[in-house]
């Protein structure tokens, strides 16, 4: 029996049921996407090195910039806040790194930036980033000398604006070490003027920490007056579910079904909170293969899949799954029961 392959839409199949060929749907081809390279991140972060990828907070962005560069009112400290989940270390590196990093090229400025998470010793980590950034600890930095460990390297250039992204700001409240959480606040209170130092100091905080700021009224004031990340609109949460994909794979004619689309975009604009339930989503679609609505259940389906799949397995370094034991299974348990 000869084999015959025809081109049909989805509500012409009624119109050939019952003869024996097969069917390719118009379209179909664009949403496989088996065998090439997953462009989604997951629960990882977007950073500087995935910023092509990164889309959807432009408006925000650009708020951002303004802030920081607008003549004669450039701010010096800029914190970046919103609830749990809601993208602000991705912002701050994939975001407006890049939007700061064009904007001083466009005007004869090298850009170098550096980044840190103020963990138990935030002073500590600190003197180690104003090294990279080729800036002495002295003057309002000099509580870091005691840091450095390394010979000083040269003095920066005359035209280079220099960059401190402190990373997961409210770290200083829930791990530092009292002496240098002061010492880091009394820092930031201090900062000159950025026509002074070209210094701009951006840090991510989760906005119920805020208030733990309330005791030192400059940095609170500065805090409240940050950029707020909130909940992405339906529109802007479809350019950033795109973007991955047009940026990895934009020749291969590849895209979502605009049903599939549509679901995402309302599912993830109920919370800014969700967005790490869209990129575990976004992840697990992809190693289906398809990209259609069929293969979608819930945001939350995936979280559930990808935890059975950490419970059931571990991944060894050349990739294999092998089943984990039980007293593997009861470490996880009891973590997740810590939580």
């Amino acid at each position: 029996m000869t084999d015959t392959t025809i081109n049909v839409g989805r509500d012409n199949l009624g119109q050939i049921a019952g003869r024996d060929i097969n069917i390719t749907y118009e379209g179909d081809a664009a949403y496989d996407v088996r065998g090439l390279e997953n462009p989604y991140l997951g629960l990882a972060a977007f950073t500087y090195a995935e910023r092509d990828r990164y889309a959807g907070r432009e408006a925000e962005t650009q708020q951002a910039l303004t802030r920081l560069t607008t003549p004669g009112s450039e701010q010096a400290l800029l914190f970046i806040t919103g609830a749990s989940g809601s993208g602000k270390s991705s912002f701050a590196q994939a975001g407006l790194l890049p939007a700061l990093e064009y904007h001083y090229h466009q005007q004869g400025f090298t850009v170098k930036w550096a980044l840190f998470r103020p963990g138990e010793k935030p002073v500590a980590a600190l003197a180690s980033a104003l090294r990279s950034l080729h800036l002495a600890a002295d003057g309002i930095f000099a509580p870091a000398a005691e840091y450095v460990l390394a010979p000083p390297l040269e003095p920066p250039p005359d035209n280079q604006i220099s960059i401190l992204v402190i990373d997961q700001f409210e770290e200083m409240f829930s791990q530092s070490e009292a002496a240098q959480r002061k010492a880091m606040f009394e820092i930031l209170a201090a900062l000159p003027l950025f026509r002074q130092s070209r210094l701009h100091v951006i840090a991510t905080m989760r906005a119920d920490y805020l208030r733990d700021l309330f005791d030192d009224e400059g940095l609170y004031e500065i805090g409240k007056d940050g950029i707020d990340l909130r909940a992405m609109s339906e529109d802007e949460l479809k350019i950033a579910i795109q973007r991955p994909l047009l940026s990895m794979h934009a020749t291969l004619g590849k895209r979502f079904q605009t049903a599939l689309l549509n679901r995402l975009a309302k599912d993830a604009a109920e919370d800014a909170a969700y967005l790490p339930l869209l990129q575990v989503t976004l992840e697990e679609l992809w190693r289906t293969g398809i990209l259609t609505a069929d293969h979608y259940e819930s945001l939350s389906h995936a979280i559930r899949k990808r935890a059975e799949e950490v419970y059931q397995h571990r991944r060894t370094l050349d990739g294999r799954l092998v089943p984990r034991g039980e007293d593997e299974q009861q470490m996880i348990l009891d973590s997740f029961l810590d939580l």
